[in-house]
């Protein structure tokens, strides 16, 4: 599956980047100049409805002009019944914010953020928005 961003992108703004899960949802910003990743916070909820809801008012709250939301992947580059999923939410996502929502693969992202979290001393529950962080990170080079 191919990469679904241009690889140019003048639009301003900030860029959310959201690490996908049913239960909880990792969240990183850019800075406005889209220079830099910072985890933001993780939201986590029983039903995926108020995840989706609490999604809404934080990227209206944040004035966020586009979403990069990771893909799950398999090893092989195919789509797996989660990455269906994620794509569903992700196009829904637009759909009711009205922003640019975009798919990058995250393979490995939370491994890598797993390594970070545990270097750093961190709890295992900051994991997910380290991995949304490294997503945007990767979108952001990307973009270069």
């Amino acid at each position: 599956m191919e990469q679904d961003f241009p690889l140019e992108d003048h639009v301003p703004g900030r860029i959310l980047a959201i690490d996908y899960g049913t239960r909880r949802i990792g969240l990183a910003l850019s800075d406005p100049m889209r220079i830099i990743a910072s985890p933001h916070k993780i939201i986590s909820s029983r039903s995926p409805e108020d995840l989706f809801n609490e999604t809404c008012r934080i990227i209206r709250e944040l004035d966020v002009s586009k979403i990069v939301i990771g893909l799950p992947l398999g090893l092989e580059g195919e789509e797996s019944p989660m990455a269906r999923e994620v794509t569903a939410w992700g196009r829904r996502l637009g759909s009711k914010t009205g922003v640019e929502v975009c798919f990058l693969d995250e393979s490995l992202s939370t491994v890598e953020a797993g390594r970070i979290s545990t270097s750093l001393g961190s709890k295992q529950s900051s994991v997910d928005d380290i991995a949304a962080s490294l997503i945007l990170r990767e979108y952001l080079e990307q973009l270069k």
